[in-house]
């Protein structure tokens, strides 16, 4: 009987008061006691969050341009990381220099990568690592952004679910064990969205074995399917970033062990190994003892309830209800009126008053159905938007 393992960990950016160490390869620092599981560990596999470059050329975009230097690498390579997943929304923060910086970067130290390619037909390629007799099979795709690959340009693989099933068709007589990583959902919502549940469910149904769920930065509960686990958000593996809610420092690595016999059946079993990060001190620290036990009990709390979609649907439209207003806000361009709306909550009259004046009115909530539902129309202002951003954006560049 075979064993392999496997260590599956969340967002790695190697900024702020972790960079130095990732410059110097202190790994000891940064990994604390999951060092030694990693350097025994037959496949290491992290999700790379920021492109890894010599000098800064940020695009433009909503939200925070990441990045780390070169050098960086050297704790990676260092803590025995196999495969970088490529595919999130923060690689090509600083271009198609930057993500060819970062592809270079890592081929010279000999670590693969994943969810990255020239056009969406090479992104969404799924990755083989080959340990001894048996072959892991990698599939890494992210929701739609600036970073999305498209037919004749370089990007991350999208989510579309017929390129997906295409993918795993192609290659399921070639691997003994898929991982599907997928970098989506919304941040610090530790549940799945009644589409991603469905998503994650097809996945196993057509042959994936372990379902990941990266970028919600919070450590997100976990399902089991069909005897297969989903995990629907591990939290950040080593990200620091400025002061940030409890949760973002909270995340665990996923820990696969696999026996196999000599008539190739593989049996696996899973666990999380939880941990703190980057909170009052570079690097992470194991959780042990009775806080250990109650983590994964937590995480694994949820598992009966996921089972009932009316459940995960209640869940959804609960959170979905306290961000309405926002979204609304953003898409009408209320952003001024729902800030004044907040400054004075406490003067119900004032409130009152303005939202009759200027507040959503029943056409515009059914004008914005119409375009948003309808797939047409959605498909139209998708691509509307993409010519918009395809004059802002010259694309053009080949991976080497």
């Amino acid at each position: 009987m075979e064993k392999y393992t496997i260590l599956i960990g969340g967002d790695i950016s190697p900024t702020n008061n972790d960079s130095e160490y990732f410059k110097n390869g202190n790994t000891s620092i940064l990994f604390d006691k999951l060092e030694k599981k990693l350097k025994k560990s037959d496949l290491n596999i992290i999700n790379l969050e920021c492109p890894l470059i010599e000098e800064p050329n940020p695009i433009d975009k909503i939200g925070p341009n990441l990045s780390a230097n070169t050098e960086c690498i050297k704790a990676l390579k260092l803590s025995n990381i196999h495969v970088a997943n490529l595919g999130n929304n923060h690689i090509m923060d600083h271009g198609y220099n930057g993500i060819i910086s970062t592809i270079n970067t890592l081929k010279k130290n000999k670590i693969n990568f994943v969810g990255i390619g020239e056009n969406s037909s090479k992104a969404i390629e799924i990755l083989i690592k080959k340990i001894n007799k048996i072959n892991i099979g990698i599939l890494s795709v992210a929701e739609d952004g600036l970073y999305t690959s498209n037919k004749n340009n370089i990007g991350t693989a999208s989510m579309d679910v017929i390129d997906i099933y295409k993918a795993i068709n192609k290659n399921k007589d070639k691997i003994d064990y898929l991982i599907a990583l997928i970098h989506g959902g919304v941040e610090h919502y530790p549940y799945p969205s009644p589409k991603s549940q469905k998503l994650s469910r097809f996945l196993i149904e057509n042959g994936v074995d372990c379902v990941v769920w990266q970028h919600s930065h919070c450590a997100g509960y976990v399902e089991k399917y069909k005897k297969k686990y989903i995990f629907y958000g591990q939290g950040n593996f080593i990200f620091d970033y400025e002061k940030m809610h409890a949760d973002w420092y909270k995340g665990f690595v996923i820990e696969i062990s696999l026996k196999i016999d000599s008539k190739r059946t593989i049996c696996s079993k899973t666990n999380i190994i939880p941990f703190v990060q980057s909170y009052n001190k570079p690097g992470i620290y194991v959780i042990e003892g009775e806080k250990k036990e109650k983590f994964i009990k937590e995480i694994y709390s949820k598992q009966k309830y996921l089972k009932d979609e009316d459940f995960v649907i209640k869940k959804w439209n609960e959170f979905c209800n306290e961000q309405k207003e926002w979204y609304l806000s953003e898409l009408l361009g209320y952003e001024r009126l729902l800030k004044i709306k907040n400054k004075i909550k406490n003067d119900e009259s004032m409130n009152n008053k303005l939202l009759r004046k200027y507040g959503f009115n029943k056409e515009e909530i059914l004008k914005l159905n119409n375009l948003i539902f309808n797939e047409s129309h959605n498909e139209m202002i998708k691509s509307s938007l993409k010519l918009y951003i395809d004059e802002f954006y010259k694309k053009g560049a080949k991976i080497g």
